[in-house]
């Protein structure tokens, strides 16, 4: 557990350290470059941590293999899938959401998100999907170890501000979501994959900041409601996907013989 702590010490150090790269290029580059280069340290601090240990970078999935870019578009289809099921829901139970095109962002500007939002997702998967669940697993068992996780990477969210209802109710099942990704995986590209597949969901319907290619119209008399049924929906479709592949997982992992932290 000391080990955890002090790798999450360093996550925390990186990224604080490093977001003064921001100020350094103009302000619609910050947040790749930020991104990008907390990563690449961040690759390199558990490289670091796995080396002191004398384990290799393949024990924390931190590895590239011919199956990774198979695992990141699963993963990624996983994420649209989700994102795409828990607005269905929400537009049946209400009838009042409507999805309405915006003509979306210029080749350039579309680019540079996606970019962006890769390079976040990779410095935030880096920092709980990979070094810390594989050392967190064996000592405290699947779930816990994924509780653990989840309440770090929540954690950090309010670190930087996020607000107490939107960790509740969107990081940290998203965040249970990942780690079952993770484990089901062996490695990082299909929880890369996940976490990035949702925000460039939430970024296409204008849920976040910049334009998309939707924007989400609701009806003025409609609001509360819809409010309402997306804090009950989001979070019970991530779970009930997370606990799919959690279970997927352990199965595979009995029926073929193989050890597995889903499995515990």
């Amino acid at each position: 557990m000391s080990r955890v702590g002090l790798f999450w010490i360093g996550y925390l150090t990186v990224l604080m350290l490093l977001s003064v790269s921001k100020s350094m290029v103009p302000a619609r580059w910050g947040q790749l470059v930020w991104g990008a280069m907390s990563a690449l340290a961040l690759v390199m601090l558990t490289r670091t941590m796995v080396r002191w240990e004398g384990r290799k970078a393949r024990d924390v999935g931190l590895v590239l293999e011919r199956a990774t870019a198979r695992r990141f578009l699963s993963g990624a289809l996983l994420g649209f899938a989700v994102f795409a099921t828990s607005v269905a829901a929400i537009a049946l139970f209400t009838g009042a959401l409507r999805l309405v095109p915006t003509g979306g962002p210029d080749g350039g500007a579309a680019l540079l998100t996606l970019s962006t939002l890769l390079a976040l997702t990779a410095m935030e998967e880096l920092g709980f999907r990979g070094y810390t669940l594989r050392v967190l697993g064996p000592v405290l068992g699947g779930w816990r170890a994924q509780a653990v996780v989840a309440i770090a990477f929540a954690l950090s969210h309010v670190a930087f501000g996020w607000p107490w209802q939107s960790i509740a109710l969107g990081v940290f099942p998203s965040a249970v979501l990942f780690g079952a990704c993770a484990v089901a995986s062996g490695g990082l590209a299909m929880p890369i994959g996940v976490h990035m597949a949702v925000n460039v969901a939430r970024w296409a319907v204008g849920e976040t900041d910049g334009v998309g290619f939707w924007t989400v119209a609701v009806d003025a008399s409609a609001q509360t409601s819809v409010a309402a049924t997306a804090q009950l929906v989001s979070p019970v479709v991530t779970l009930v996907a997370a606990g799919a592949v959690w279970t997927w997982q352990a199965h595979s992992a009995r029926k073929s013989g193989e050890p597995s932290l889903a499995a515990t």
